[in-house]
This record gives C-alpha cells, structure tokens and sequence, in this order.
C-alpha cells in the first residue's frame, strides 16, 4: 500500500486575450513522499449477478461492477457498458450486493440498503421512480440483514427476522396480497424468523431458521412449488421437503433448496434446468441427479443452475451460450463438473455465471454480450475465466489534451495522442483508459504537460510525447510515443514537473535542471534562451540546493526547499507571487515568494498561482478577471489573496482560468472560468468564489488541465469534468461534460 498519494497535473492550450498560448497547471504535495510499493488488489468477498451485468463486493466494503450498464446499474454515474470493473461509487462499507434485471442493491455495514439503476416500477425504494445511476437510500430501511433483487422489484429480511418488499407488483411479488406496484417499502405478509431470501425473476422466496422455505409472486411454471400453477400474492410454504432446507435459489422461473447437502428443485424445466434428466416443467420438488452430496452454495440462472462442492462446481441445465462452464455449448438435464475448482460462491446471472475462488479472486464463464464476463472483451467464454484485474487508482495527472492515472494494475492514459503523450503510436484520439507497454508501468510521481508526459522510476526520470523543443530532456527535438530518459541514465531526479513546453527536475543533490522552451525565463537560468541541453537553474552565481520538490507552470516554476519556496518564469499577471508585475518583471533567476512558511499544496494556473497553507487556508495571486483568485474580487493581485472555501483545503488544482480545492472534508469546490463546465457544478456560469463540485464525496485527490478537472475517490474512482474534444475525461466521449463523469476503462 503506498502510504502517500502523489498526484499532478498538467498543461493545455487556451487563448488568453485573443493570443493563442499554452498553459499548464501543475499541483504536487511539496512535502510528500511515494513508496515504490505495488498496491494490492482487494480481494472480493462476495458476488451478486444481475441478467446482464455482475458485481462484487471487495474486502474493503467497496463494490466493482461490471457489464451491462443501460439506466445507470453498474452504479458509477455513467450509462456505459464497461467490459472490466469500475468502483460503485461512493459506497465504502458494504457487506452484500444483489442485482436483478436493470438494478442493482447493496447492505451496508450500518443496516441500511442502497440501491442504483432503473426505477420505472419503484424497485430503487427511494419513494420515486427516477433512474438513478448512483447510489440512492432505500427509505425507511435502518435495520436490514439480508437482501435480493428480482427483476424489478427488491426485498430484504430485517433484524427482527420479518421481510419486506417494494417495486413491481404484477405477480404479487411484493407479498402484500395486492398487486399495485410500490416505490417504498412494504411488508411482506406472514413471513417471521426468516434468516435467508432468494429473488428470481418475478417471485420469491424465503428460507427460514427451522429450514422451511415459503414462496410467492409468479407461479405460471411451478416455481412456487406448492402442487399448482396460480400465482400467490402472499406467502405460501413449500410442503413435502425430506428435510431441513440450508440454501435457497431463485432462477428466472425455477428455484432450488439444499436438503442435506443433496439440490430439489421446482418450475420451469424446458432447458433441464431442474437438473432431473427431463425437460417437463414440476410445481412440486424434484431431485437433480447426479453425485451432489455436499452442495454448499447454490445459484439459479436465466435457465441453468449451479452448485459449488468440495470438489468443484457443477452445473446444468441451458449451456448454449458456455454458461454451464464446461468448454461445450450444449445443454445438460443433470449436473456437470465445470471446469473450475472448487469455489467459496457461486453466483449465476440470465446467461452467465461467475464463481469466488480463494483468495478473492472472480472467474466467470458464460454469455458476454455487454462485457459482463468482465474480461475486457464482449467475446462469450464456455470456460471460467479471471475477471481482469479489479483496478483502483491511486496516482493521477492531468494535461492539457491528455490524462494518465496509475492503478494497481499499472499506468493508463487516454485523450489525444498526435504526438504519443498517451504513451502509445496509435494516432487515434483514446476516449477511454488505454494501458500502456510494459516499460511504462513502472512510473510514479506522475506529471502531464502540454502534450507529453513524465514520471519516476528506479531512481530516474523518464518522459514520452511531444518535444519539439526538446522537453523530454534526451538531448533530441523528435516526439516519441515511447519512454525516454530524462538528462540520461547518470541523471538522478526526486520530483519531475512538466510545464506546457519545458520541463523541470529536482536532482538527488538537491539542484534543479530544466529544458526546452525559456522565452519567458522559465528554465531559471538567467537566460530566455530556450535549450536542447539541461540547464542549471541558478541562485546567484550557483545552482539551487536543498530543493526536494518542483513544480511547473504554463511558463513558469517553483521549487521547495526544506525552508522556504522559490520560483521564476513570466509574471505578466504577478504569478510569481513576488509582489511586481509585467513583462519587464518576467523573473529568470529564483526569488523566494509566500511569506509565512512552505504550503502544503502549490498549483499553477495559465497565469495565476494557488497554494494551501498550514492549516489549510487557501491562497492564490496573479490574474483574477473571471474569479479565479476565488475572493470575489475578479480582479488579478501581485500578493496572495485568501480564496473563500467553505471548508479547509488539502490541495488545489489550476486549469487555465479556474480553480479547484480538496477540502478536509472530502468534497471539492471550484471556482473562475465556466463556459466549458470545468467548474463541474452543472452550470456554465462563472464564479467569483468557490462553489460544490456536484456529486463529489469521498475524494483524495484533485488535479487540472486547462478546462477540465478529474478527481480521484477514496474507491479508487476517478471522475472528470470539463471541456472534452480529445477525450481527455475518460468518459468515451467527445462532449463538453459540466458535471463529473466517470473514467471508465481504468
């Protein structure tokens, strides 16, 4: 686990006072250190399929979903189907996860149940039938112990054992001798010292601590098995079991008990998914064949059913699409070893099913339409296969065309790539995360400029993309989609920061040296002589010392010391920070700035500067015409005015004209330029002041480019805003986004 989050961001081009120019905002903690230890994978704990998507719950209490995502089920604010895990969003302390045909639920640790997807009939129990594609309080529910998910509707059993229901009523699915849809919930009829619940497609059922199992709702196929076909609107008890039932499970039209260790089942069976070596439908309990003596969890499907044993996985029953797991596409009227070995659940969707083996790991097989197998691909699989990595960012830099994150399964980008700043010699415009070659994975202390990309590793530094004026730093002028290094193999770096054009790295002796473009003194050599060759960036007649952090502007720099803050560059608008201002002021040598102690946060916008000091009070100077100080002046300022954040800050983020803060409590607030929805408050209306990020909660991180803005959630989630021509939100799309939208692909 890496023990600090380091994070940055990058440049952009953007038109200032009718000029076309580059500007970066560049943010990076000048006190925080990164471990070059992996971050583990969460193990899941538990699964919950839906008809077309799966989900599950990690170790953590976070949930990953996958597949399907039409009407918002995969929970992570998006409509987009995703082939690999994305983090729920916002729920961080789950305990089980249910998902029926185009929703989905989960039980908190606290009780209470969350619900996200669609909500035509009220299944999302929040009183409403608005589709919600995040999570959303199930209303009235404190004290839940155990929950389901038909297809459009949703019980519960709660702590003092009784059930309750809520949603689509047609069949009397939600138990209350009625058959009128409800959105809030609604006891169930009759039903007491309940431990267990099991939802199919329209009926239920529930298992009981004495082992009795009762059902209702749909019953046109024998599915309630009570000996008839009616449907039931209350429950009613399945009688005539040899035994104790241990496990339920409702199939689309079937369910199935656990007697002993040994599987009975009832309703439809025109796929054989009774597993009784017949295809005739049975209102009363039949017993699948077979060597199932020691079933330990049980799991319906559209048509197919599975088990786990001691031994492995059996399924049986509809197997054209491979969802019985055995490497064939052919259907069985009795249990069939899959190919997989022994599993701690199993979890079956209409067309697919996915097994938790040890150590948390998730196989699936089956259908894939959608990408519900969750293997990157929407290629059906008739063998089990391991769900790609279930990936949570912790490292995330933002350009001005691009974006890059690292995840536990390594560094991604997406946006443009004319020059190969995503790291890949597609020219293509990547909308969504796009891993990148092996030799890049190993990169941290990321930073995003104009057009190209930096970052860390073994003691070096190394960059990729555009570098006509030599800003990668390898002595050449050629763009490389490829990783090159930073003043060659003898150079040893402890912080690299990319401006729009140049680029800058505090060395291990504690100097810094800079390369590319200098018109404004930004390579702080004294000179405005733009340079192929490192530089020294000067303190008098001698290179700085003492520097451990450094950070890069649009044209401009700072570097920390362990005593004081020292930048250079253009001050056209007093972005330095140093009281003056002016082209004649440009600053080509260091000058120290921000009296009263080091920040712990700095970022750099087109042409204004933010810091958070001790305490967490945020600050920032230079332009302010469209609100970006954050004073409500809209005024620029050569000193250091207090932006009016509702909370404390831990960090800031500069895009061109617009400012973002992290504060204390998790959320973000920006403010300034808002034509193009970078301040992701759903508007495009400038603000003088700070104002909500919408929807954002739980976030850890925050980083700019130019007019866009991402966030990083403690789930590892990271969401973007913003201006969208290349791509650069992650979303899959090209659409100007002013609200947050999910980065999917990660």
């Amino acid at each position: 686990m890496r023990s600090t989050l380091a994070l940055a961001v990058g440049p952009l081009v953007m038109s200032v006072a009718g000029a076309c120019q580059l500007f970066f905002p560049f943010d990076v903690p000048v006190d925080g250190a990164v471990s070059d230890a992996p971050k583990p994978t969460v193990p899941i704990v538990s699964l919950g399929l839906g008809s077309a998507h799966s989900c599950g719950v990690r170790q953590d209490g976070t949930v990953a979903c996958w597949g399907a995502n039409a009407a918002g089920r995969l929970g992570n604010g998006s409509m987009i189907d995703s082939s690999t895990p994305v983090a729920v969003l916002g729920l961080v302390d789950a305990l089980q996860v249910a998902g029926g045909l185009e929703h989905t639920c989960a039980l908190r640790k606290t009780g209470n149940v969350v619900c996200w997807g669609y909500n035509g009939y009220g299944q999302l129990g929040d009183g409403t039938t608005t589709t919600n594609a995040t999570p959303v309080t199930v209303a009235g529910v404190t004290n839940a112990t155990q929950i389901a998910a038909c297809s459009y509707s949703t019980c519960v059993v709660l702590k003092d054992t009784s059930v309750a229901c809520w949603g689509y009523n047609a069949n009397g699915e939600v138990g209350d001798n009625t058959i009128i849809e409800t959105p809030t919930v609604t006891p169930v009829i009759g039903l007491t010292d309940v431990v267990a619940i099991t939802c199919g497609g329209y009926h239920a059922c529930a298992l009981t601590s004495t082992g009795g199992v009762s059902c209702w709702g749909q019953n046109a196929n024998g599915e309630i098995g009570n000996g008839a076909n009616v449907d039931a609107l209350v429950p009613v008890a399945v009688s005539g079991l040899p035994g104790p039932a241990t496990a339920i499970t409702a199939g689309t039209s079937h369910t199935c008990v656990v007697v002993a260790g040994a599987v009975w089942c009832f309703g439809a069976n025109a796929s054989g998914q009774l597993g009784n070596a017949a295809t005739v439908d049975s209102n009363v309990h039949v017993q699948a064949f077979g060597s199932l003596t020691d079933v330990t969890s049980i799991a319906g499907g559209g048509s197919f059913t599975c088990a786990t044993t001691s031994s492995g996985v059996m399924c049986w029953g509809a197997g054209t699409a491979g969802q019985l797991g055995t490497g064939k596409t052919m259907e069985s009227t009795v249990p069939v070893p899959a190919l997989i070995g022994p599993g701690l659940q199993v979890a079956a969707g209409s067309t697919h099913a996915c097994a938790l083996v040890a150590g948390g790991a998730v196989e699936c097989w089956g259908f894939n339409g959608n990408g519900r197998l969750g293997l990157g691909t929407t290629v059906f699989s008739a063998t089990p296969t391991s769900v790609t990595s279930i990936n949570s960012a912790f490292e995330i830099a933002v350009g001005g065309d691009h974006s890059c994150v690292v995840t536990d399964a390594g560094l991604s980008c997406w946006g443009d790539n004319t020059y190969g700043q995503v790291g890949t010699s597609s020219a293509t415009l990547p909308a969504t995360g796009t891993p990148l070659p092996a030799a890049a994975q190993s990169l941290t202390g990321l930073s995003a400029g104009g057009s190209h990309t930096c970052g860390l590793a073994d003691g070096g530094a190394f960059c990729f993309g555009y570098n006509s004026n030599g800003q990668l730093g390898n002595g050449s002028q050629s763009s490389n989609p490829a990783l090159v290094q930073f003043g060659g193999s003898s150079f040893a770096a402890t912080s690299i920061a990319a401006g729009s054009a140049h680029t800058c790295a505090a060395t291990l002796a504690g100097g810094v040296s800079c390369v590319g473009y200098n018109a404004s003194g930004q390579l702080g050599n004294g000179t405005l002589d733009s340079s192929v060759p490192l530089v020294s960036v000067l303190a008098g007649d001698s290179g700085l010392a003492g520097v451990t952090r450094v950070t890069s502007g649009t044209i401009e720099g700072c570097g920390a010391t362990s005593s004081e803050l020292l930048c250079w560059g253009s001050n056209m608008y007093g972005q330095i920070g140093n009281g003056s201002v002016g082209l004649a002021e440009d600053i080509a040598t260091p000058v120290s700035v921000l009296d009263g102690g080091l920040p712990i946060s700095i970022a750099h916008g087109g042409a204004h500067t933010c810091a958070v000091r001790v305490g967490g009070t945020v600050v920032c100077w230079g332009a302010g015409a469209d609100g970006q100080l954050g004073n409500g002046a809209g005024t620029a300022s050569t000193t250091a005015v207090v932006a009016q954040t509702s909370a404390t800050a831990t960090q800031v983020a500069m895009g061109a004209n617009h400012s973002c803060a992290l504060l204390s409590n998790g959320t973000v607030e920006c403010w300034g330029y808002n034509a193009l929805g970078e301040l992701g408050n759903g508007s495009t209306t400038n603000a003088l002041t700070p104002t909500p990020v919408s929807s954002i909660q739980h976030a850890v991180a925050v980083r700019a480019g130019g007019d866009n803005t991402c966030a990083l959630l403690s789930d590892g989630a990271v969401w973007c805003w913003g201006t969208n021509p290349d791509g650069q939100l992650g979303d899959g799309t090209a659409t100007v986004v002013p609200t947050p939208a999910y980065v999917v692909g990660l």
